[in-house]
């Protein structure tokens, strides 16, 4: 009897097993099946959601998924779905014999690496200090202890361990631009990405998206210059369009600072890395920390604070191979080393910008370069102000060490090694010691780096040198300092003035002089040269550029004739051009090329009266009220009368005084008056009108 019942109870517990493991298989087939179909569905585009025994579903509210076909990476990469694939097929079979609840192990996630996970808006997201991955927390039984998914965030810029935080909706691009053109225009992004395979600029199309002052008729083409240089092909800005929820099918690398994206123009010209790169990069910079919190560098007048490095990356997108003298300028502005296009490309399959300014500024610049009329001066308002700005905050980030410089006054020659020769250069700079007195320093890109030049040039009294790049190295030059361009057989100087330009822009403080050779027998001519440096040999009217007596106006930048010229070797006439430096010298010495660059103008002329008693008019004013707090070397008003009736106005330039009288006034006409000062011959605006009146007897 006991031994029938012993037979019932292990007959018992071995079905209570069976159960117990029917039911736990069972339940790990359950959830596979939800695992599946929760993929399943985002694959599809379907609304996804994990059922929960007995509970209520509990949905992915995400609206980004709801309106077209997207991948969904939970770290097992873009082959999910695709269940005849032999690695996940022997994953799951492991899955369901072993009984493990592992459902993604450290192997196969390491299988997927590079994937990038976007979560939901209403999850949270934790990120392991011991594997500096993504956990998904499970969406699992409350009473089941479950692991958490790992993602690994191939390619996203590194983050410090953080606690629990919500994660923000899948970004999306916007734009604010300002400038009426594609000339002046600079764009500031949120969310800008550039695709590294097809290099493309990708704008994330959302219904949020904000695109302010965009021209859209174009169809997001040629939006802007990315470089000072107007309206080069080369150079326009473009954009490509996505939605935004296909911002998850990319690998990104994330760039956090603010980011200043433009092109550079031409590394191996010292004129175009200057005038087309430096000097606009600086204002573009102060402008963007203007409109930004990275504005501390401004608040006070230290030089110190106005010469600290930006907090802004820069991005040079122009593909131009590097030199070490270059790229010195250009990693002077921001505490980022410069980003370029081909670091860009090794970092992900899609870099993307958080806030972007894309363009530069063109105020700094004073010249174009002939590439749709001949070259000549650009209409502008830049002055010497804005130059001296940027040149003393390069002089403050550079190594100011320059030995070859306290040997007291001297003149910087611009020396020639190749081409473009002074082949009596020697005997010109022993000419100037010796009549002029001042020592002559030699420099050039052969012998010195340009770092080097422009401290010497910086110390100097002034420069000579035959029409080249390195001749903008004057905007380093003290006010009051002189400019000596040469110039070849055949080169009229009026037609090419980069230099002179810049030496005469308002408050620059620099007198130009140039000098060009009349004489035909004083230059060598290199016919038999690569037509790149002028030769002609291969033309059929070499004879004629040969003989020509002055270049004809051209465009750049291959012209035949130009290139010739340009390119011969000279035998300067000393005489002449000791005779310009002396002039130039003398002139510079005046109080108006020393004075201060900084230029304050006088206020309005306030309290204007005017009454006229019989035949006489009398005015009195008072004088602009910051009058006080400037430096007065002189001091006058600009005073127009004018009579309504006639319509005839007479002007007097009057002295440091407050009243002034008119006479012969015709008798009950109507006149007006009205007044500005002009102080140290800086003009102020003018005052509003005031009609005299008139005072019975």
């Amino acid at each position: 009897m006991s031994f029938h019942l012993i037979t019932h109870a292990v007959c018992a517990a071995v079905i209570a097993t069976l159960i117990r493991k029917y039911l736990y298989i069972s339940y790990q087939y359950e959830e596979l099946e939800i695992l599946y179909e929760s993929c399943t569905n985002h694959i599809e585009g379907k609304q996804p959601g994990f059922k929960s025994h007995g509970t209520e579903s509990n949905q992915f509210h995400n609206k980004y998924l709801e309106e077209e076909t997207m991948e969904v990476r939970l770290g097992l990469g873009d082959n999910l779905n695709k269940f005849d694939n032999t690695k996940e097929m022997e994953y799951f079979d492991n899955l369901m014999t072993s009984g493990s609840d592992d459902y993604l192990t450290d192997e196969l996630v390491n299988d997927y690496t590079g994937t990038q996970f976007t979560p939901r808006s209403e999850e949270k997201v934790l990120i392991s200090e011991s594997t500096s991955k993504y956990i998904l927390p499970s969406t699992s039984h409350t009473n089941q202890q479950h692991p958490e998914a790992i993602v690994n965030p191939s390619e996203v810029q590194e983050k410090q361990p953080i606690s629990e935080s919500k994660v923000t909706p899948t970004p999306y691009t916007s734009v604010w631009c300002h400038g009426a053109s594609t000339k002046d225009r600079i764009c500031h992004f949120h969310n800008l990405c550039y695709h590294t395979k097809h290099k493309d600029f990708i704008f994330f199309q959302d219904k949020n998206s904000f695109h302010e002052n965009l021209p859209l008729e174009n169809n997001f083409m040629n939006i802007l210059d990315m470089s000072s240089v107007a309206n080069h092909n080369l150079h326009y800005f473009s954009l490509t369009t996505l939605p935004s929820h296909a911002i998850n099918n990319f690998t990104i690398k994330w760039i956090k600072p603010i980011s200043l994206i433009f092109n550079r123009f031409k590394l191996d010209n010292v004129m175009h890395v200057i005038h087309d790169d430096i000097l606009p990069l600086h204002h573009t910079l102060k402008q963007i920390s203007f409109n930004t919190n990275n504005s501390t560098n401004f608040i006070t007048t230290s030089d110190s604070n106005l010469h600290q490095k930006f907090d802004i990356q820069l991005v040079a997108m122009d593909g131009l191979e590097e030199d070490e003298d270059s790229l010195l300028m250009y990693n002077i502005f921001s505490n980022h080393n410069l980003l370029t296009r081909e670091a860009i490309q090794q970092m992900s399959e899609m870099v993307c910008f958080n806030d972007a300014y894309v363009g530069i500024s063109k105020l700094t610049t004073w010249y174009q370069y002939g590439f749709h009329e001949p070259q000549g001066p650009l209409d502008t308002s830049v002055t010497g102000f804005h130059i001296h700005q940027s040149i003393n905050y390069i002089l403050a980030n550079i190594n100011s060490d320059c030995p070859l410089c306290n040997i007291g006054q001297y003149l910087v020659l611009i020396s020639r090694k190749n081409n473009r020769l002074i082949i009596n250069e020697m005997d010109l700079s022993v000419a100037v010691a010796q009549k002029i007195g001042l020592r002559v320093m030699s420099v050039s890109l052969e012998t010195h780096s340009l770092e080097e030049i422009v401290n010497i040039v910086h110390h100097s009294k002034g420069i000579i040198g035959m029409h080249g790049s390195l001749l903008v190295t004057a905007a380093f030059l003290l006010p009051g300092s002189i400019l000596m361009e040469l110039f070849p057989f055949a080169i009229n100087p009026s037609h090419y003035t980069p230099y002179k330009t810049l030496a005469e822009l308002p408050n620059m403080g620099i007198v130009y002089k140039s000098w060009v050779n009349t004489h035909i027998n004083n230059t060598q001519m290199h016919p038999d040269w690569s037509p790149a440096l002028g030769g002609i040999q291969h033309l059929e009217n070499q004879q004629e550029i040969m003989d020509q007596k002055e270049v004809p106006k051209h465009l750049c930048c291959d012209d035949p004739s130009w290139l010739f010229h340009i390119y011969q070797d000279t035998i300067v006439h000393i005489p002449e051009i000791i005779q310009l430096i002396q002039s130039a010298l003398l002139k510079s010495e005046s109080k108006s090329y020393t004075g201060n660059r900084n230029q304050l103008v006088p206020g309005t002329v306030s309290n204007i009266k005017c009454t006229i008693r019989e035949h006489k008019a009398s005015i009195s004013w008072n004088i602009p009220w910051n009058i006080q707090y400037l430096v007065q070397e002189s001091l006058s008003y600009d005073l127009w009368f004018y009579h309504v009736k006639s319509n005839t106005t007479s002007s007097y330039i009057l002295p440091n005084i407050t009243s002034h009288s008119i006479n012969s006034i015709i008798k009950n006409d109507d006149y007006l008056v009205w007044m500005r000062c002009k102080l140290n011959d800086v003009l102020g605006v003018f005052s509003e009108s005031v009609k005299c009146g008139i005072q019975s007897n």
